[in-house]
């Protein structure tokens, strides 16, 4: 055996930062975990390339040498590539990309329509880019006869399990005609299409993420994620920085036509005399009824949903809460 070896096992995250997890073994066996940046890893490798079982390549995947013997590195962490995301087909090519692309422990998608997982599946893919933490934190994607899709987090907020609805989902028409129905009422973000369901399932989970790095026991963890403390914070704060114009306050349902006939700057100031509580439902209404109605984890989720289907064309409040979230997980 060498001097010592490093052999990398995971990924950790620590106030939005990630770190290489790994054991340092000395000549005598003795274990000692060790948090590694990528810049200390990139850095190690490079002084004394012997001690490590592992490279990184250009886009900072830990990659297995090829003479490791070393078996334990999960399976989203290695460069053995995974199935293509654009050119899987069938149910078990994406229950395999779920796996070796995203950490999934279990996958049940069986009698699913795969065009319709794949193009979800498409969608979180790019917030996973986005939030690189969210990998590895969804234990088991399934089906449950609820909702268009669910969310459903762990106790300490260390992962999630993500439902799709067999009676919607079998189908792609079945779920496409559904979530237009839901679109036209407003009841989900204009302009979203169904495969950013994923997107607002995701959502939930960057909260849950924020959650569990906020609060430091299991007991407040749970306190908060039921009773929306941090999630409130956000869109409070959210709604504190939004910047509103005429024309936008104009294009609120509930405001619109009683201003149609008023000065721009008549319209920002009989707005703002309005209640900080109706200012605010305005806004929120403004990205879904839906999340007016359930509260504000759901104001978060929608306006995920919101950002990814329509970017700079989202709503203010949309816009705000991405700006917020991403400063919470830098």
């Amino acid at each position: 055996m060498n001097e010592r070896q490093i052999i990398i096992k995971g990924i950790r995250w620590i106030k939005g930062i990630k770190y290489y997890v790994g054991e340092l073994i000395s000549p005598d066996g003795l274990l000692q975990e060790k948090e590694f940046t990528e810049n200390n890893l990139r850095e190690g490798i490079a002084k004394n390339s012997d001690y490590f079982d592992i490279e990184i390549d250009n886009k900072g995947i830990v990659v297995k040498k090829d003479d490791s013997n070393f078996q334990r590195l999960p399976t989203h962490l290695l460069i053995n590539k995974p199935t293509s995301l654009r050119t899987a087909t069938s149910i078990n090519n994406l229950a395999k990309y779920a796996k070796d692309a995203w950490g999934v422990k279990i996958v049940d998608l069986s009698g699913l329509d795969p065009k319709a997982i794949k193009d979800t599946f498409i969608q979180m893919q790019r917030v996973m880019r986005d939030f690189e933490f969210l990998v590895g934190r969804i234990t088991e994607i399934s089906k449950r006869d609820k909702d268009f899709m669910g969310y459903l987090p762990e106790p300490d907020m260390s992962g999630c399990r993500i439902t799709f609805n067999t009676e919607y989902y079998r189908k792609l028409k079945s779920i496409k005609v559904a979530y237009e129905a839901e679109v036209s009422t407003k009841g989900a973000p204009s302009g979203t299409e169904f495969e950013h369901a994923g997107v607002h399932e995701l959502g939930h989970d960057v909260n849950a993420f924020i959650v569990q790095e906020v609060q430091p026991t299991l007991n407040l963890r749970m306190d908060d994620w039921n009773n929306r403390w941090e999630a409130t914070n956000i869109v409070n704060e959210a709604f504190v920085e939004v910047e509103l114009n005429a024309n936008i306050i104009r294009s609120f349902e509930e405001f619109g036509e009683s201003f149609s006939d008023t000065s721009d700057e008549d319209v920002v100031l009989l707005f703002n005399l309005l209640s900080v509580q109706e200012r605010r439902r305005a806004l929120v209404v403004s990205i879904s009824t839906y999340a007016v109605k359930k509260g504000d984890e759901e104001t978060i989720a929608e306006a995920f949903a919101d950002w990814y289907a329509n970017g700079d064309a989202s709503s203010p409040l949309s816009k705000s809460i991405m700006s917020i979230i991403r400063r919470r997980v830098q």
